[in-house]
């Protein structure tokens, strides 16, 4: 197999040296014009085009030389293939996409902080992301350039953190006891269908990247607690979300990761700050508080009783109604997290107490974006992947799957609609997964099917390894 990968290597490589010498003839002959051999068809977007094939040639590059290196087992089998198929799908939808979504935001912010300007009142993220967009607009001078720059570094990080949301999320269900065949699979399976992936690609969104900083920071805790730190600190500088896990470090006296999180906090708040000043956290902080659009796909109490509010016109104090409820689920939140660290509900802590602690705490915490914002958008949501499947796993029996399933449906298969009060139902969708995990964490578990399941996976994943690697040496023989 692997010599088989390193002649097919070579000869893709020697095809990209030809493509390039062909785009050179192009650049330089002076009877051949780039629109003689290049055209945009109707409805193509030129930027997303150029990356979804950059990225598509540079995916067929990475498993040929993959495979030149490593051996195939039945564990890198299936996360390679499943790597292969997320991006493959997902590489076709960003080929028809169009200009849209809330990279116009990024693109404007990113404009904007270079020429000293004050955000608009849309923008309700940290300064983190429009600084780093707007020093690759200044640094290739700005204009045409500048904004084709940026705008293919957002379609470029937009897909490598779907793809890395995979290999991350597959490793971090391994280290929940899960088999890696097992928690590949399960998570291939969650992401080729969900409409919050989807919509996050469409949206160009920042959210998987966030939900990869906060998977990396756990799975490195404990190698190192300074990598950690600075992955939750600039997950924090894209979305403050992940301000809401602090309370998990601190429980268990990880009082040198705090540290450490507060000195990379200040560090890019201070970095961010070179071009212009504080003006900028101050202009977030005002939109984070002001701009909280009620609308009818936003999964959020405060959308809900908002609605409510104008259609009925019962002049309902809609704002205590959600703050009300807001911290009644945080605290039953960090209860659970707090009991799920006591029993170890997820993982167990025999070989690592401190980062099964931290992964037994950060899984129930994830629900609180969805519980806190006044804004819950549908690629919001992908942050409850991870805990929806460990849901699944943790059940106490499969009479348990109703709930669970209704959640999971909900959440993340159901299409997004506007039409009061049913396009409502994603919000009970993710309260029936928070009330799962409820049911998970409190009581113990009753059956082992899922390991049982895990199990037969692995034996069937294994001979199908075995059973490639036969023909592969039986072709090679002949």
């Amino acid at each position: 197999m692997q010599r088989r990968a390193r002649r097919a290597l070579t000869a893709f490589l020697v095809l990209t040296l030809g493509i390039l010498v062909s785009f050179l003839v192009v650049w330089l002959s002076p009877a051949v014009s780039l629109a003689d051999v290049y055209e945009v068809g109707p409805g193509t977007y030129e930027p997303s085009l150029i990356v979804s094939l950059a990225l598509l040639w540079c995916l067929v590059g990475t498993v040929l030389w993959w495979l030149s290196r490593r051996a195939v087992t039945s564990d890198t089998l299936v996360l390679l293939v499943g790597a292969v198929v997320i991006s493959l799908f997902y590489l076709t939808v960003l080929r028809e996409h169009v200009w849209f979504g809330d990279i116009e935001l990024y693109v404007r912010a990113a404009k904007v902080m270079s020429a000293g300007a004050e955000m608009t009142g849309r923008y309700v993220y940290p300064p983190f992301w429009a600084f780093f967009l707007s020093t690759i607009y200044r640094v290739l001078g700005g204009g045409v350039v500048g904004d084709g720059a940026i705008i293919l570094t957002c379609f470029v990080l937009n897909h490598l953190s779907t793809v890395g949301f995979f290999v991350l999320g597959s490793l971090f269900l391994s280290r929940c006891g899960l088999s890696r065949t097992f928690s590949s699979l399960l998570l291939l399976a969650a992401m080729l269908v969900s409409a919050p992936i989807l919509r996050n690609m469409v949206y160009v969104q920042v959210n998987l990247l966030l939900v990869d900083l906060i998977l990396g920071g756990v799975l490195v805790f404990r190698r190192s607690v300074l990598l950690s730190a600075m992955m939750f600190a600039v997950a924090t500088h894209l979305k403050v979300v992940p301000v809401l896990f602090i309370p998990v470090f601190l429980y268990r006296r990880e009082y040198r990761w705090v540290i450490y999180y507060g000195l990379f906090l200040a560090g890019i708040a201070w970095v961010t700050t070179l071009t212009g000043g504080i003006g900028y956290y101050r202009v977030f902080l005002e939109n984070l508080t002001q701009w909280h659009p009620a609308s009818l796909r936003s999964s959020s109490f405060y959308g809900f009783f908002k609605r409510t509010d104008m259609l009925l016109r019962a002049q309902l104090p809609f704002n205590a109604l959600f703050n009300v409820t807001r911290v009644i689920l945080t605290l039953w939140v960090y209860a659970l997290s707090y009991v799920s660290i006591r029993r170890e509900a997820f993982v167990a802590g025999s070989t690592d107490s401190r980062s099964a602690a931290l992964i037994n705490g950060l899984v129930p915490l994830m629900f609180l974006w969805p519980a806190t914002s006044p804004t819950v958008w549908p690629y919001h949501l992908v942050v409850l992947i991870i805990p929806a499947i460990l849901t699944l796993v943790c059940l106490r029996g499969r009479r348990r799957l109703g709930l669970w399933g209704l959640g999971y449906f909900f959440t993340f298969l159901l299409p997004v609609f506007d039409f009061y009060p049913w396009s409502y139902l994603r919000l009970v969708g993710w309260l029936a997964l928070l009330a799962a995990l409820s049911d998970t964490v409190l009581s113990p578990r009753t059956s082992r099917w899922v390991e049982r399941l895990d199990r037969v996976v692995c034996e069937r994943v294994r001979a199908v390894a075995d059973e490639v690697t036969a023909i592969v040496r039986g072709v090679r023989a002949t």
